[in-house]
Order: C-alpha cells, then sequence, then structure tokens
C-alpha cells in the first residue's frame, strides 16, 4: 500500500508540474509561434522538463515522508524553484542560446532588461510557492482516500484538483513576465502578415492605418520573403521595444511603444 501511495503522489506531481509548464511557458510558445518568433519552444521545453521533475519529486516525497506538513514543505520548496525558473528561462537561458543558435545576433541585439529582476522573481517566488503550498496541502488526504479508494481512476480527481492549482499558478507567472512581450511580437507579427498578405490589393485607408501599415512601407520589396522575428532591446517594462526581422539575408529592426507599431526600417548587421 505505501508502495501504491508513492505512485500515487508521483502522478499528482506530475499532474501539477505539467499545468504549471503548459501555462507559465507552453501557452507563451504557442502564441509566439503563431507570431513566427524564431525559436518559440526554447523556454517551454526545458521549463517543461524541470516542471515535471520537481511535481514528481514533490509529490513523491509527500507521500515518502509520510506527514502532511512535510510534504507541504517539499511542494513549498518546488514552488520556490518554479518561480526563480519563470524568469531564468525566458531572460537568461533561452536569449543565451538564441545567440548560440544566431551568431548573426551576438554583440548586436541585446539580452532581456534585467531591471527589476530581484522583484520579479520574489513576486513570481510569491505567487508559486503559494499555489504549491496549496497543491501540497490538499495532497496528503486527498491521495490516502484514492488509494483506499475501491474504484477504478481514484486518482483523477486529485490529479484535476492539482492541475487546476498550478495551471492557475502558472496563468499568473506568465501575465507577470511574458504577456507584454508577446502583445509586441504579435501586434508586430499582424502587420507583417497583412501588409504580405495584402501586397497587390487596395486597402482601405482606415483598414491601413489600423493596421499601421505606413510602419512597414520600407519593408515592401522583402515580402515575398518567409520572415522570423527576434529580441532586439527593450526597456524594463517593456513599454518601448524593438525586434529584428530576418527575411532570409536581409534584416529590419521595428520599434513598437506597449503593442503599436510605430516604425519599420532595414537594417545590416554589425
Amino acid at each position: 500500500m505505501a508502495h501504491k501511495k508513492e505512485i500515487f503522489g508521483v502522478l499528482y506531481g506530475l499532474a501539477g508540474g505539467l499545468a504549471f509548464a503548459l501555462t507559465a511557458w507552453g501557452w507563451d510558445a504557442y502564441q509566439l509561434w503563431r507570431a513566427h518568433w524564431a525559436y518559440p519552444l526554447l523556454s517551454f521545453l526545458p521549463g517543461a522538463v524541470l516542471a515535471l521533475l520537481l511535481g514528481g519529486l514533490a509529490g513523491w516525497l509527500a507521500m515518502r515522508l509520510r506527514a502532511a506538513a512535510l510534504g507541504a514543505l517539499a511542494w513549498l520548496i518546488g514552488g520556490s524553484l518554479l518561480g526563480i525558473l519563470t524568469l531564468w528561462l525566458p531572460r537568461w537561458l533561452t536569449p543565451r542560446l538564441i545567440f548560440w543558435l544566431e551568431p548573426a545576433l551576438q554583440g548586436w541585439a541585446s539580452l532581456p532588461p534585467q531591471e527589476g529582476a530581484p522583484l520579479l522573481i520574489l513576486l513570481c517566488i510569491g505567487v508559486t510557492a503559494l499555489f504549491a503550498l496549496i497543491a501540497g496541502a490538499l495532497q496528503f488526504t486527498l491521495v490516502e482516500q484514492a488509494t483506499y479508494s475501491q474504484g477504478d481512476g481514484a486518482i483523477l480527481l486529485p490529479m484535476m484538483l492539482s492541475v487546476a492549482v498550478m495551471a492557475l499558478a502558472g496563468i499568473l507567472t506568465d501575465s507577470i513576465l511574458n504577456i507584454n512581450m508577446r502583445q509586441a511580437v504579435s501586434s508586430l507579427d499582424y502587420t507583417l502578415t497583412f501588409a504580405i498578405e495584402n501586397q497587390d490589393k487596395e486597402v482601405d485607408k482606415l483598414i491601413a492605418r489600423r493596421a499601421r501599415l505606413g510602419a512597414v512601407n520600407s519593408l515592401s520589396h522583402l515580402f515575398q520573403i518567409p520572415h522570423r522575428i527576434f529580441f532586439f532591446d527593450a526597456t524594463s517594462s517593456f513599454e518601448q521595444s524593438r525586434y529584428l526581422v530576418q527575411f532570409e539575408e536581409n534584416w529590419a529592426q521595428c520599434t513598437l511603444i506597449l503593442s503599436n507599431l510605430t516604425y519599420c526600417k532595414p537594417v545590416t548587421p554589425p
């Protein structure tokens, strides 16, 4: 019976870890992929692996230690580590991987802004630790009941509760860290895609103004070439941000204020 409890504990933790990964990094990766962002999975893949490891370990320890308080502590530690990862992956690891994959960007593009990082880390840790603590506090009783239940799939309800709690933690951290850049990138890609699709068409002036077509007029000679978007630089809160758009051998730099595209211009790597 003790072995069964530990297996159920692992399943409970894996469910929570996966839910967190999908909401903290997976949704962001999907939206960036749709917006032609280069390497959209670079945060999600390591994040998912680490979240599953931390969740599974916390879930196993909670049942292995056979004490609700110790189990909650294991989840609290795991949740705190997840909070650190939410900032460390997109602001530190992913940009360096992109520089390694795209040597042309080294010494040209900047790392994401680091101002306010300690405060953001504390905020994210506060969110993830709180919800992980809730998941840990619920686990011991829920898994105990599932272990002794005679019904098939008794662990499914505890797993669903773990998913709900940790998914909410992921949604909140995503809204803290990722949403401003994602909205800017999506806005830029919308204008580029609209311009490409309507290149040889007569577009109503009001629609063209709303789509900010004037901002990409200087790039019209590149519209037949597939594009990828890279981060260039930004203010600390992403109130103003600049992105590089690659059209095979050609590059452009685009500036946005919040999610409003102001202008794009052709540029050449140094």
